[in-house]
């Protein structure tokens, strides 16, 4: 081939170029040569007095390699043909008996995969000697069944009525066989046998010894004594008859129904490749749910940030700008103004429960270091407080006093706390624990930072609204059965089938079974939307009471002692309360009104003072979200004076005396989520609310 090759390449050479360009012998290539010549594929000839070769001619080559095909496939035939005969002439008479022995439990084994090689049915007459867990072979007889199951091999038996055989016999649908009882007195066989094809089987468990006889006319007899026997231990089974009853026709085996369904789902649970699916599915599921609830304690820190940023924002409102100018040094603790912002502090703190520490800080020389002006719980610092209420003063106990420093070197993102308001975005570890921080500016009348103010919500917070275990199991459930149900679909495909044929003929029970898992279903996924809802519900109305109770201490009485009418929307009192509204509205997105009441003499009656959609300047009607071209109640604007019926809530009269959150009823404005908070104990109360519809 190589010689062939060059010459097509090269047209002609001698044989030394032949050896230089193929690398091999001038000896190798001069035999190779002479057979190519004497085939009539190359040809020499005298080139420039040289003695040269080349190819004859391209048919050439065509020709001799069909000759030679054809003389292959000559030689292939003839040894065919002699290995057929070979074969004939070792071929015995297939009727004659031919008998092969086995022993010890390799041997037993080997015997019962025999048996199933012919993929027929078995039938069995065996002696129950051990229950199913004491059986020696039981491991095997597990694995043999799967065999079984797999080639669709189904097996009959016929054994003595006895306690260990009935329960057996139990497990009959989860084993891909069935098993008849003839009484101990019919039923003499001491040794299992068991006939498949041409082939009885001879088994002695207890001597480990086995012979598989292979004779067509035998195999015929004991099937048919087989039959016999069968046809009258179903007849013993239901009372119909006995041993000595007339014999029955043998009736064509059908695997039951239920034992195939019954024998495929174990199989779907139990085999080690479902197993092995089963895990896939589980950590399939597991990875979903772990995203999804990773997804909703991301959306839970979200809100607790927006929360902490709203507080400290509004809280920042309250601080007097001169009073924090006024502390430097721990000489000040003594002084009025230390003690008015300590006073502040305190109220911001108690507007939510949730909030365990409340501070002022201010920037220093070094950027990395902030220094306290005012700490809610530094009264008096040289007085020691349990702080975390754990019964022993620590270092996490410590209080602060004026100036003294507080290191931010792994916190740079808190000098944007002098810019804007800011949460940490993790929680943050330090000397007072696991904290999770908001933070908002103070500014001073020329609008200069001049400080910021702190609140501190313990870690713990965000693991209450974060999604319990229960419902991480959920998710996880929820979506391993759906992976599950595919699988069970696309690969499972004959057991589908079965549990169909199942539902046909067995359709009403099926049906309402199905009604029942399917309410049963409704309404554990009903209850668990309530339960959902209603923690959402209650934590924005949470959120609503800690924001009006803290904006409420910023509106003066005298201002809404002013306002009574509408006319009085245009005074500099109406507009200074306007304004506040407005900004509490602003500093809080989720906030859809902001409005303030008085209290009138009808205890269910309210009465308008003043609206942050409301002003002289601003038409009756406004619509802040959706269609401007559809007007409707929801869209007023209330003016000072307008009387406001309350619903059964009360949370407005509710809240003339303490802060408190309500929803879940109905006003021309919508469905809402209300807060209120007493501006004057008794007269004025701020209101708060989100549109749930809008917020969700």
């Amino acid at each position: 081939m190589l010689i062939l090759r060059k010459l097509l390449e090269e047209d002609a050479l001698t044989l030394r170029e032949l050896a230089s360009k193929t690398g091999k012998s001038t000896g190798v290539l001069d035999i190779a040569m002479k057979k190519l010549l004497r085939k009539g594929i190359a040809e020499r000839t005298v080139i420039n007095g040289t003695m040269r070769y080349c190819i004859e001619s391209l048919d050439s080559v065509a020709s001799w390699v069909k000759h030679d095909m054809e003389e292959r496939q000559k030689d292939m035939k003839r040894k065919h043909e002699s290995f057929e005969y070979f074969i004939a002439s070792l071929k015995v008479d297939k009727k004659r008996p031919d008998m092969e022995h086995f022993t010890g439990e390799e041997g037993l084994k080997q015997a019962y995969l025999r048996l199933i090689e012919g993929g027929q049915e078995l039938l069995t007459l065996t002696p129950i000697l051990y229950r199913a867990e004491d059986d020696p072979l039981r491991e095997f007889k597990v694995e043999l069944f799967k065999r079984r199951q797999s080639r669709k091999i189904f097996q009959r038996i016929i054994t003595s009525d006895s306690p260990v055989a009935r329960r057996y016999q139990s497990r009959d649908m989860f084993e891909y066989r069935r098993t008849s009882l003839l009484p101990s007195q019919d039923f003499g066989i001491t040794f299992e046998r068991t006939v498949v094809g041409n082939t009885v089987g001879c088994f002695n468990v207890q001597e480990q010894t086995a012979c598989l006889l292979r004779y067509p006319e035998l195999a015929d007899a004991e099937r048919a004594t087989f039959e016999n026997l069968w046809a009258h231990a179903v007849a013993h089974e239901k009372g119909e008859g006995s041993l000595s009853a007339s014999v029955q026709a043998p009736i064509k085996s059908v695997v039951p129904l239920s034992t195939r369904l019954a024998s495929a789902f174990r199989q779907f649970f139990l085999s080690k490749y479902s197993m092995l699916l089963l895990a896939i599915c589980g950590l399939v599921a597991l990875g979903v749910a772990a995203g999804l609830t990773r997804q909703a304690e991301n959306i839970s820190l979200q809100r607790l940030q927006d929360h902490l940023k709203a507080t400290a924002a509004i809280g920042a409102l309250q601080i007097d700008a001169r009073d924090v100018q006024a502390v430097w040094g721990a000489e000040d603790i003594t002084t009025e103004a230390y003690a008015r912002l300590v006073a502040s502090l305190n109220t911001i703190r108690r507007s939510d429960p949730s909030i365990r520490y409340a501070y002022i800080m201010r920037k220093t020389d070094d950027p990395n270091m902030l220094a306290f002006v005012a700490d809610a719980d530094s009264l008096v610092p040289s007085v020691p407080l349990d702080l975390n209420d754990n019964r022993v003063i620590g270092r996490e106990d410590e209080l602060s006093y004026p100036g003294d420093p507080y290191d931010i070197s792994e916190q740079q993102y808190a000098l944007e706390a002098f810019m804007r308001p800011m949460a940490d975005p993790t929680p943050v570890t330090d000397q007072w624990g696991t904290l999770i921080a908001g933070m908002a500016p103070i500014v001073n009348t020329q609008g200069e930072t001049i400080a910021t103010l702190g609140v501190d919500i313990l870690s713990e917070k965000l693991k209450e609204l974060s999604p319990s275990i229960s419902s991480v199991f959920l998710v996880f459930g929820i979506v391993f059965l759906l992976i599950s149900t595919v699988r069970f679909m696309f690969i499972h495909k004959e057991l589908l089938l079965d549990v169909w044929a199942a539902f046909l003929r067995h359709k009403r029970i099926t049906l309402l079974w199905l009604t029942f898992i399917t309410l049963v279903i409704v309404g554990a996924t009903l209850t668990w939307q309530h339960y959902a809802e209603k923690r959402e519900l209650e934590e924005i109305g949470k959120r609503l009471m800690a924001i009006a109770a803290t904006a409420a201490s910023e509106f003066d009485p005298e201002d809404l002692d002013q306002l009574h009418w509408a006319r009085d929307m245009k005074t500099e009192a109406y507009q200074r309360v306007f304004r506040k509204l407005n900004a509490i509205r602003n500093a809080n997105p989720e906030v859809t009104y902001a409005y303030i009441m008085r209290a009138t003499e009808e205890e269910s009656t309210l009465m308008f003072v003043a609206d942050a959609d409301a002003n002289w300047n601003l038409p009756i009607y406004a619509k802040p979200f959706g269609d401007f071209s559809d007007f409707d109640e929801s869209d007023e604007g209330a003016a000072s004076g307008v009387m406001y019926y309350q619903n059964t809530m009360r949370v407005m009269s509710n809240g003339l005396v303490s802060a408190n959150y309500g929803y879940g009823e109905l006003d021309q404005w919508g469905n809402l989520v209300t807060a209120a908070a007493p501006i004057q104990i008794g007269r004025y109360v701020l209101g708060v609310d989100v549109d749930v519809d809008y917020f969700k």
